[in-house]
């Protein structure tokens, strides 16, 4: 093209100029509040998930002292009594009491707990260690949570305001003989969340409260270390104020602001009380030492970009050194793939590690599940009650579902990394399939469901992994039992071909359950894939048990697959490829012969 050709194209060009640099940046802003919204949604996640961890400490202190501290029988007996006694004798009480817990009140005025009370079924301030002399108030009309913790008879915790107290309530009910004696307050100010989340957290916490919405004036509430200096706090609260002037407390805010030269992100997390009612916000303040680089790398950017384009435009239209163009986008193109791949690199190491770390932690919670599990089948050994069996019963079932699930994670960490490998040993088909029946064959029939097994053929000795064939049968009928309301369960093996050196089976698993949508079956075998979240909350799982199945079926050289249709059944059936120990040695007729000694033997 010459250049007079490229001058009468030139209003053309211009026009695809102009859109392309509008797109270009607006492309750019577009990347960069996405970016910023990322950014604020992680601040957000991560200041709810501090408060979650100091009211998670707050809750476990008092529990420890509210079951080892406070709850004792003598304690209880003594409530009890106030019911059945004159008033002089309650004043009695009431001083016993005192005098048993004033000490345990020091201590937890050491560790931030400023409210230690104890209140009758009725709502009366029965005791206030803060303040000795104060009893008798109804705390029903001023105080929800004392009311709530009554009337529901349970432990309650959460935020609430008051006149004289604002902070971190938990209540605690007593209970003793079958009565309910009143309720045990023991709780945190809101200066000792503060103070504990200006420990454990590099940001700086305050609270804003409904008064100062109102006022805007000293809205600034520091407890613990002070991390930002004093001036600078100063003229933080002044611009919390002028941005305040249309927002409520029932959200979170979250907005950066410019001091002296430096910017500082203030993440704001709505406090709700028991009635659901927002009433302040816990407040974090944290410098942004990348938000100027990033204003400067987004200017940077913004220029780039118009130079560039303004030389490929004047390049395009002058048709200059087209072959230089060409091999300058190429190397830029170049460049940009390397980042991708650097990045992809990145993000894979970092799955890599956590699914290394989630390896690890099954490894740590099913050493000690182990050990739960060896103790309670001890126990059940023992001489126990009807009601102790029960819930043993109950134990033994919970814990062996944990560690169903944590073995499932282990495999699943394991596939991800790879390192699911499989054993050699010699099989003897017929003593798995006897296996499987016992473990399962009476929890078909605790269901009112037939249980049958079927081989066909002679199958003989071949090299395999037992525990993971195992596994996958078990996982198959263990999933039919669990959606088979009424009928039959009936698992299925025949030999589909042998050479040799090898031998192919299918095994198939059939119920009459209540079948799956042809349009779902494709979810099934995926990771934490279960049909709908009806079936998660009905049936429960982890969704890891058919995923983990069809990767050691692949393993076996094998493959997977399910024929069902609503409420008509499920037929799930897999091949898999062993080695042959020796093609002319069956172990049906071993098996047949154990069992003609276990018959003579009887």
């Amino acid at each position: 093209m010459s250049i007079q050709n490229i001058w009468f194209e030139r209003p053309r060009l211009i026009i695809i100029f102009i859109i392309t640099w509008a797109v270009l940046i607006g492309s750019l802003i577009i990347l960069k509040n996405l970016s910023s919204t990322v950014y604020n949604q992680s601040k957000i996640s991560e200041l709810k998930d501090h408060i979650n961890c100091v009211t998670t400490n707050s809750e476990e202190l008092s529990d420890y002292i509210f079951n080892y501290e406070v709850n004792s029988d003598k304690f209880l007996d003594a409530m009890l009594r106030v019911y059945s006694n004159k008033p002089e004798n309650i004043n009695l009480i009431r001083d016993s009491i005192i005098n048993m817990y004033d000490n345990i009140y020091e201590k937890l005025n050491e560790l931030g707990i400023s409210e230690f009370q104890i209140h009758l079924r009725d709502g009366e301030q029965f005791i206030c260690f803060n303040q000795i002399n104060q009893f008798g108030t109804n705390l029903f009309d001023n105080q929800f949570s004392v009311e709530l913790a009554n009337i529901r008879q349970t432990s309650i915790k959460g935020f609430e305001n008051g006149k004289q107290f604002t902070g971190y309530r938990i209540i605690y009910p007593l209970n003793y003989k079958s009565e309910h004696v009143g309720t045990v307050e023991i709780s945190h100010p809101i200066t000792s969340i503060l103070k504990n989340l200006n420990q454990l957290y590099p940001e700086q916490y305050f609270t804003i409260s409904e008064d100062d919405f109102q006022k805007k004036e000293e809205i600034i509430s520091i407890a613990g270390n002070q991390k930002i200096h004093t001036n600078i706090l100063h003229k933080i609260k002044q611009n919390i104020a002028s941005k305040l002037s249309n927002s409520s407390l029932s959200g979170t805010h979250i907005f950066t602001i410019k001091i002296d030269g430096h910017y500082f992100d203030i993440n704001m997390h709505p406090l709700y009380n028991f009635k659901k009612e927002p009433f302040a916000s816990i407040c974090s303040i944290s410098e942004n030492l990348n938000r100027e680089n990033a204003n400067l790398i987004f200017l940077l950017i913004f220029i780039f970009i118009n130079i560039n384009l303004i030389a490929l435009g004047w390049l395009v239209l002058n048709n200059y050194n087209k072959s230089k163009l060409i091999f300058s986008r190429s190397k830029e193109l170049e460049t940009q793939a390397t980042k991708y791949k650097l990045a992809k690199e990145e993000a894979e190491a970092n799955t890599h590690a956590k699914t290394l770390f989630l390896a690890n932690m099954s490894h740590e919670i099913r050493t000690p599940m182990n050990g739960i599990c060896g103790i309670t089948e001890i126990l059940n050994q023992t001489e126990l009650s009807n009601e102790q069996k029960s819930y043993l019963s109950i134990l033994q079932q919970s814990s062996d579902q944990l560690l169903s699930v944590l073995n499932d994670i282990l495999d699943f960490s394991k596939m991800e990394t790879h390192k699911l490998k499989l054993e050699k040993f010699p099989i003897n088909i017929y003593s798995i399939i006897d296996e499987v029946e016992n473990l399962y064959k009476n929890n078909a029939i605790k269901k009112g469901l037939r249980f049958s097994t079927n081989t066909n053929g002679d199958i003989p000795y071949f090299l395999g992994d037992p525990t993971r064939l195992r596994q996958i049968l078990s996982n198959l009928i263990n999933n039919a039992i669990k959606f088979t309301n009424n009928g039959s369960i009936a698992l299925q093996i025949e030999k589909k071909s042998e050479s040799c050196s090898e031998i192919e089976l299918l095994f198939k698993v059939e119920d009459t359950g209540i079948g799956i949508d042809p349009e779902d079956l494709t979810k099934l075998f995926k990771s934490f894939s279960q049909v709908d979240s009806f079936t998660n909350r009905k049936y429960g799982g982890t969704g890891l048990g058919l995923a983990i199945c069809k990767q050691l079926v692949l393993l076996m050289k094998g493959e997977i697959n399910v024929t069902s249709y609503p409420r008509a059944g499920s037929i799930f059936q897999f091949t898999a490829t062993f080695d042959l120990i020796n093609p002319n040695y069956s172990n049906k007729k071993i098996h047949d012969n154990i069992q003609n000694l276990t018959l003579l033997s009887g």
